[in-house]
């Protein structure tokens, strides 16, 4: 599970806008009833398009259309859609079952991405940097597959917040850590550190909605 802090560096939707979102029921954490929500992988993905989506529609029709497409029963497996847009209106397309819905009616002229599109370096609604969902940083990845999704040391299992508490602590300096952990490098660790703060940042960019 990824907190609020975690999902807004990976997708790039600002605390503010998950905070919002969660409020009006188009993205709402997967763990809600504790005091820190908690956003699961598919959360994330979905998150993600619909950050991607605000370029081209406004939030209200991005809102009111995914609704439909969770009532719909379409939204199991998110990353394995395509997701256009002309501007105008909003459709959905899976090349795993040729599952293909439009929201609206939707021009000729449009584009559409993929997750593993979407997966790669963008700007946000406010002009802000998102990294890479699935390599965060050279030493830091992403992988379903792997601890639920939850980032962690490249090519380990080893999840990257282990590390960053280990050296936050300056007991132990990034070069040792290779001591407890043989397959984490000085550098993985430093990034670790790295991407921790970023998640901490998030908690005070708070642009408007």
């Amino acid at each position: 599970m990824f907190s609020r802090q975690l999902a807004s560096v990976l997708t790039g939707v600002t605390i503010n806008e998950l905070r919002s979102w969660a409020s009006k029921g188009l993205v709402v954490p997967e763990v809600r009833e504790s005091r820190v929500p908690l956003y699961s992988f598919r959360d994330l993905v979905v998150l993600r398009y619909i950050a991607w989506l605000r370029h081209e529609v406004s939030l209200q029709k991005v809102g009111s259309e995914f609704m439909d497409l969770i009532v719909l029963g379409t939204m199991e497996r998110p990353s394995t859609y395509w997701f256009g847009s002309d501007g105008v209106s909003i459709w959905v397309e899976s090349h795993e079952s040729e599952y293909s819905v439009d929201l609206a009616d939707a021009s000729l002229e449009s584009m559409s991405v993929s997750f593993d599109e979407l997966s790669k370096e963008l700007l946000n609604s406010h002009g802000d940097h998102v990294v890479n969902f699935r390599q965060p940083l050279p030493s830091i990845e992403v992988d379903a597959r792997r601890m639920g999704g939850m980032p962690t040391i490249a090519e380990t299992r080893i999840p990257y917040l282990t590390i960053a508490s280990l050296v936050a602590t300056g007991e132990i300096r990034p070069e040792e850590v290779a001591n407890y952990y043989p397959g984490v490098s000085a550098q993985a660790a430093r990034e670790a550190v790295a991407f921790d703060r970023q998640g901490k940042r998030a908690q005070y960019r708070s642009p408007g909605l």
